[in-house]
């Protein structure tokens, strides 16, 4: 397509391979998967912290302030799971 069309294609592109090896489709597909189960798994932890604490805390059980000691530790939580990405085996 030439240099114009190139440009045009990287920007509208999905996933774009770097390299000429059909094989790194994949890698890419696996490491989709990979992503989407812990998204799922991070989003699970914390809407559960924030709606167990919500409760917790609008019932008495625990004070504000220890509610919002639970949900900053499961924001660190998500963040360290996340990066199971980046660290993770990617096959």
């Amino acid at each position: 397509m030439g240099a114009r069309g190139s440009d045009a294609a990287l920007e509208q592109a999905e996933v774009i391979l770097m390299h000429d090896r059909i094989e790194n489709f994949l890698a890419a597909h696996r490491l989709s998967l990979r992503a989407r189960a812990i998204i799922r798994q991070n989003l699970t932890i914390s809407l559960g912290v924030v709606i167990i604490m919500v409760l917790a805390t609008a019932f008495g059980a625990v004070p504000l302030a220890v509610g919002v000691a639970a949900h900053e530790g499961s924001t660190l939580v998500v963040c360290i799971n996340s990066l199971r990405l980046l660290f993770g085996r990617n096959v």
